[in-house]
């Protein structure tokens, strides 16, 4: 026969409370304001910005409403310098900017077509240039199509 103390039993006892009253906490079932919802992340095209030969790698193809989440773009800078990207004579999105920066390793954020704007080629240039001689010739571009 195994004797134990009665302050022992008490404190095993006392331990299995708190270790059930603990799952129970984090078992909780929700939040007063019922079950959380899952948080549905923006998805779209990203151009990382680099520096290459080839202007393609720095293109895209959108599309204005075919194609779910292909309407709208973003860059990622990984260069070490803060980037311009600047259209001309127009560009194809809702936003009013013609040119914004991209701050190193950082993302732009999205920039969603103008579906009233005409479908082809979105030509835009980069400061720094980071499409050098040597590839392809051409200009980075955003593409549109329906």
């Amino acid at each position: 026969m195994i004797r134990t103390s009665r302050w022992t039993t008490a404190g095993l006892c006392l331990s299995l409370a708190a270790m059930i009253a603990l799952i129970a906490i984090g078992c909780g079932g929700g939040s007063k304001d019922g079950p959380s919802q899952p948080v549905e992340r923006e998805k779209g095209v990203t151009i990382v910005l680099v520096q290459t030969t080839d202007a393609g790698v720095l293109s895209c193809t959108l599309s204005k409403g075919q194609t779910k989440d292909v309407d709208h773009v973003r860059w990622f800078n990984q260069t070490t310098t803060p980037v311009t990207i600047a259209f001309s004579p127009a560009s194809p999105f809702l936003e009013a900017e013609m040119s914004f920066v991209v701050s190193p390793n950082e993302f732009s954020p999205y920039y969603t077509l103008d579906t009233k704007k005409a479908n082809g080629p979105y030509i835009y240039g980069t400061v720094p240039q980071l499409v050098s001689s040597g590839g392809p010739p051409g200009e980075p571009k955003i593409s549109v199509g329906d």
